[in-house]
């Protein structure tokens, strides 16, 4: 869970920068995953939920399922801002 290439496959980019690199990826992470959280609320509140368990519940699951792919999409955008593409 996690892992990442240490370089490109096709252009032999290194996606090791620095110690500490990907921090700013966890805080895009976090973002991505609050509006989730959001989205997930109002989805609960507008299907009727009237007990914590049932936002706590279902926004739970929901995010340790997804949690590994949005910490590697976030990695992958915080990449994106750093690392420009040659032609």
């Amino acid at each position: 869970m996690g892992k990442m290439y240490e370089s490109c496959q096709n252009c032999g980019q290194d996606f090791v920068i620095e110690p500490g690199f990907y921090f700013g990826g966890a805080m895009i992470s976090y973002t991505i995953q609050m509006f989730m959280i959001a989205l997930g609320a109002l989805g609960v509140y507008l299907a009727g939920g009237t007990k914590p368990i049932h936002y706590i519940l279902p926004i739970s699951i929901f995010l340790v399922v997804t949690t590994p792919y949005i910490v590697l999409v976030s990695r992958a955008l915080w990449l994106s801002i750093f690392v420009k593409k040659e032609d």
